[in-house]
């Protein structure tokens, strides 16, 4: 028996301990700090281009930065832009930065600056364009820049009885015309523009802002966020908006249009990129994959 409560003892001590231990509070570790870089003006936006580059915009310059020592690579100078303002568009040397300008939301005319991914040197500079540019793709083969740009996207996307239903209310959504334009690679010149045919819903971005006086403005940004990007198919530039919507490269005349549901409900982007080879389009869209001369 004294066995027996000396072993209890220690057991009920053993437990008091732990019980301790586990209560006292632990010192928390404070993170390293790897790298800090201070700007000359106040900061818009970082934002990750690669794994080798984090651009960074200032209300005056934009700043390139080595992610991993915080060196700066380069500095394009009077360059004031928004983190949606800039296209990294795969295997193209330069970022395209939208230098826009129009009322508030700087999107009434836009010029894109090709700018050097290296040196942060500019390669050209873009005519006038009605609207901002929102996606694009390169051909290589072509020497040819795929831009698509939407006028004035920009508004308020509730409709009618908005207070008194669920949801925005009858007739919601904001629904703009897209414009297809190619552009020389090398120089940025426009060699043609089209218009997409048809008004499609566009997704709203970033929260509403304050006006002057201190009221929420009823409009804000949208953009092409449903929807994939453009991509080249042999001699034709298409388009995923209403299902695939294909274009003569060389001219913008359309070449053939499959529509299909390319959103499910409220789910964007619920199909998948389109893949191509010399001459087929395979794409997801509806329930089911299809196979597209």
């Amino acid at each position: 028996m004294k066995h027996r409560s000396l072993q209890s003892l220690g057991t009920a001590l053993l437990a008091a301990l732990l019980g301790a231990c586990a209560a006292a509070p632990r010192e928390i570790e404070q993170p390293g700090i790897a790298w800090n870089v201070e700007f000359e003006y106040p900061l818009r936006f970082q934002r990750m281009v690669d794994e080798q580059m984090l651009i960074v915009g200032t209300s005056r310059h934009l700043h390139a930065l080595d992610p991993r020592s915080g060196r700066q690579l380069w500095r394009a100078r009077n360059v004031s832009a928004r983190s949606e303002d800039i296209i990294a568009v795969p295997e193209l040397p330069y970022l395209l930065v939208m230098d826009a300008a129009g009322g508030s939301f700087d999107d009434g005319d836009t010029h894109i600056l090709a700018i050097d991914r290296f040196d942060g040197e500019m390669f050209w500079e873009s005519p006038r364009i009605a609207g901002k540019v929102q996606q694009a793709v390169i051909d290589p083969d072509s020497g040819r820049l795929y831009a698509v740009a939407v006028a004035a996207p920009h508004g308020d996307d509730t409709g009618l009885l908005a207070d008194i239903l669920p949801g925005k209310g009858i007739g919601s959504g904001l629904l703009r015309e897209p414009q297809l334009i190619a552009m020389e690679l090398r120089t940025g010149r426009i060699l043609w523009t089209r218009a997409f045919g048809d008004r499609v819903p566009l997704r709203p971005v970033g929260g509403r802002v304050l006006d002057d006086n201190g009221d929420w403005q009823p409009e804000r940004s949208f953009d092409l966020g449903l929807y994939r990007e453009p991509f080249v198919a042999g001699d034709r530039i298409c388009l995923s908006y209403t299902g695939i919507s294909c274009f003569s490269a060389a001219t913008g005349a359309p070449a053939w249009q499959r529509e299909f549901a390319v959103n499910e409900g409220k789910a964007a982007l619920s199909y998948t990129s389109a893949l191509t080879d010399d001459r087929t389009v395979y794409m997801s869209g509806g329930g089911r994959l299809q196979a597209l001369d």
